[in-house]
Parts: C-alpha cells; sequence; structure tokens
C-alpha cells in the first residue's frame, strides 16, 4: 500500500486515505460479529430450554439470518423490539439488525439499533457491547470527541481489547501513530483467538508510528 521511499508525511496521508476507504467498515464489522456471537453464546448458556413466545421468534431470526434471509431477520426483530422489549432476545436481535446494516453500509440504521440496546436492555454485558460498536461508528461520522465519551462509560475488563481497538482507530484519525500502535498492541494480544481481528491489526501495526 506505502512506498518505502515516500515522507513520513506522505506516507501518513496514504494511510489515512487507506482508512478512509476501508478501515471503518472493517473494524465495525468486526466489533458487531464479535457482539452477536456472544449474543448466540448467551442465548444457548441460559435460556435454550425456555419455550416462551420471545424465544421461539428469537430462534426464527437465527435461522433467517443464516439464510440471509434479512427480510425476515427485520420483522422478526421489529416484533420483539416493539413488543418485548424488555427481553435480552430484543437486545440480541436488533444486533443481528445492525450487523445486516453495517453490511449494507448503512451506518445511520446500525447506529440506531446499537442505541435502542443501549436505551432498552437490562443486559449490562449487552450495553456495553453496544456502547464500544457505537464508539467506532461515531468515529467513523468524524465525531472523535463523542466516540471517546462513549467508550469511557464501558467499564468491564472483559471488553478491555475491543476498547483499546476503538481508542486506537481514534487516535489513528486524529494523526497520533504512535498513541494508535500501543492500542491496537492491547488489542491484538487480547484477541488472540480471533482471527480475522488479528489480520486486520497486524495490518495496522504495520503502518508507520512516527
Amino acid at each position: 500500500m506505502l512506498d518505502g521511499y515516500v515522507s513520513e508525511k506522505e506516507q501518513w496521508e496514504e494511510i489515512k486515505k487507506w482508512w478512509h476507504s476501508n478501515g471503518k467498515f472493517i473494524a465495525i464489522a468486526v466489533l458487531i460479529g464479535l457482539a452477536v456471537g456472544f449474543g448466540w453464546r448467551y442465548w444457548h448458556k441460559i435460556e435454550i430450554n425456555r419455550a416462551d413466545n420471545a424465544a421461539m421468534i428469537y430462534q426464527s431470526i437465527l435461522q433467517a439470518d443464516a439464510q440471509n434471509k434479512m427480510a425476515t431477520v427485520q420483522g422478526g426483530a421489529k416484533i420483539l423490539m416493539d413488543q418485548f422489549a424488555g427481553s435480552p432476545y430484543a437486545s440480541l436481535s436488533a444486533f443481528l439488525w445492525a450487523k445486516e446494516a453495517v453490511a449494507k453500509n448503512d451506518l445511520p440504521m446500525a447506529l440506531a439499533k446499537l442505541q435502542w440496546v443501549i436505551q432498552h436492555s437490562d443486559q449490562n454485558r449487552l450495553k456495553q457491547m453496544a456502547r464500544i460498536a457505537v464508539a467506532r461508528i461515531l468515529l467513523s461520522q468524524n465525531n472523535s470527541k463523542a466516540a471517546m465519551s462513549t467508550l469511557a462509560v464501558v467499564n468491564d475488563k472483559q471488553f478491555e481489547p475491543l476498547i483499546a481497538w476503538v481508542r486506537g482507530d481514534i487516535f489513528a484519525q486524529e494523526g497520533q501513530a504512535k498513541k494508535a500502535a500501543a492500542q491496537y498492541q492491547i488489542a491484538k494480544n487480547g484477541l488472540t483467538g480471533f482471527q480475522p481481528a488479528q489480520s486486520y491489526l497486524n495490518q495496522l501495526l504495520a503502518e508507520p508510528t512516527k
């Protein structure tokens, strides 16, 4: 991506151009993918034997998502969010809707669904994962101050690698390459078992840090 003979300033300009074109969507997609994966494990761990209406609707949403039937995902999610807002299934379906929105580069829609989770979920970890993804979307909208403020609310140490990742993105967008690299290294160390994140963070860490 970079010519080794150009100046550091020119290198950094090239990084910013590449980041604007590619980075924000990769990062958001991976972050929301982690949230969706956590939600799937959460459901199977503590709710799989519960046969209420919300559980059955959510199961149908998972099946539709696996088959890329997005209209069914949205329809089921809307029912859960409208009629079962207090259920964790509603928040988990909102994450799936946000994932679909990111795939279509519809970040305002993704932001709206994640903010819904923050406002309605009674599961603290789901709310914190939503805040991390919201922070990354805010950054993509050039609102680094709001992104950093949103991250400051997340206090679960389990999510420190993801928080560090987004902090790194904030510093990178602000041109603070050394600070960005330090945060990316924290994220990489904490996400050793997640190959998509490892590959992407390795690419970021390979960039100049001066």
